[in-house]
């Protein structure tokens, strides 16, 4: 699946199969200290299609 954003940005979703999903401990540990940085308040909040275009613009 291919995602346009204008003329000049794209993004891909690509399909994995289901064995390569396996949650290995640091992939457990990073996703375990990101719910702890959301919980912090420690994320950036996105409210409007145009703050996700900015945000996005500003990449």
């Amino acid at each position: 699946v291919i995602i346009r954003r204008g003329n000049k940005k794209a993004y891909t979703i690509t399909p994995i199969q289901e064995e390569k999903m396996e949650i290995t401990p640091e992939l457990q540990a990073e996703i375990e200290q990101a719910e702890a940085d959301y919980r912090a308040g420690k994320c950036i909040v996105l409210e409007t299609r145009e703050d996700i275009d900015r945000y996005l613009d500003s990449l």
